[in-house]
């Protein structure tokens, strides 16, 4: 019989790449620091007027993310705010970080929703993410203009 791993690297991006989002949902989220998703892209999905954020495979993209390790508590906490397994489901990926390939965890929306730009408040929110880790807005942008959106680079306000 296996034992159960009592911590478990995250990966987080949209809004959870925010360490004061991250740690509104728990405490026990250790931040590691930033890496990068290769071959997938950030998508916005979701139904009328409120879309979210999620993954998708795609070939030579990269989307950066939030590094974490996270106790078993915390897991479930994020497993309850995610709403796994309804509408995200959490999968395993590689990510790199510092050069090197780490293993980790990600969740992604469990459903083929079209494309749906999210609302103001989580487009800034975001933003803001990415602004205070200093990180390329570009898989932001790119998910504004194929929702038929304006990209407005790094604009928080």
């Amino acid at each position: 019989m296996s034992k159960k791993p009592t911590s478990f690297t995250m990966f987080a991006y949209g809004t959870n790449i925010s360490q004061t989002e991250m740690n509104s949902h728990s405490d026990e989220a250790a931040f590691i620091g930033y890496g990068e998703l290769e071959n997938f892209a950030l998508k916005f999905r979701g139904f009328a007027n409120h879309g979210v954020a999620t993954l998708e495979k795609k070939k030579g993209a990269k989307v950066p993310v939030a590094i974490y390790d996270i106790s078993e508590k915390a897991r479930l906490m994020l497993d309850n705010f995610e709403r796994f397994p309804y509408a995200y489901k959490r999968i395993k990926v590689k990510a790199m970080f510092n050069g090197q390939p780490i293993k980790g965890y990600v969740y992604v929306l469990k459903l083929k929703l079209p494309p749906q730009m999210p609302n103001n408040e989580y487009i800034k929110a975001l933003r803001l993410g990415y602004f205070v880790a200093h990180l390329d807005d570009t898989p932001i942008n790119e998910a504004i203009v194929e929702c038929g959106g304006v990209a407005t680079d790094g604009e928080i306000l």
